[in-house]
């Protein structure tokens, strides 16, 4: 039997809830973007970020090998690491997701590459527009919601 709690309290425990969604719902959806993203070396993958608020995530970070769109193709590969989500303070603000790698926008397919090819070529690591098709797609809504419903279930909002 669920234990009856002040009708005072709904608003911070709806808040904390919401917390712990917002949390959840930024872990997941970065564990999937590792998981699906292009892997030439493991660098791009291993170089997912997750800050808390609204923040611009620099494409800093310069690669140590040959860049894909020089043409070499390095045949390491990284195990999937696990994404670190920061509990914030006000975690209600959301949280920002990006990669760090200085060639992100050519691995997301957001801008092509300085030779105007894209990913989707003999031997890529990752469809033609993976980034665009999960973020618009249903496996980013049913994993938003998902976590969502799971956050919420650990709050006692659902049962």
């Amino acid at each position: 039997m669920a234990m009856r709690r002040p009708l005072g309290q709904l608003a911070s425990d709806l808040r904390s809830g919401m917390s712990l969604a917002t949390e959840r719902v930024a872990y997941e959806v970065t564990r999937e973007l590792i998981e699906i993203s292009p892997e030439w070396t493991g660098e791009f993958r291993d170089n997912w970020v997750v800050k808390a608020g609204q923040v611009r995530i620099e494409s800093d970070k310069e690669a140590s090998y040959p860049r894909p769109d020089r043409g070499d193709r390095p045949m390491t590969w990284s195990t999937t690491p696990t994404p670190v989500v920061p509990i914030a303070d006000d975690s209600l603000r959301g949280y920002t997701i990006g990669n760090r790698m200085e060639y992100a926008d050519i691995a997301m397919d957001l801008v092509p590459g300085p030779d105007g090819y894209r990913w989707e070529r003999e031997g890529a690591s990752a469809r033609r527009d993976w980034f665009e098709r999960y973020i618009l797609g249903r496996d980013a809504q049913q994993t938003i919601a998902t976590a969502t419903r799971q956050a919420m279930r650990t709050a006692g909002f659902v049962r």
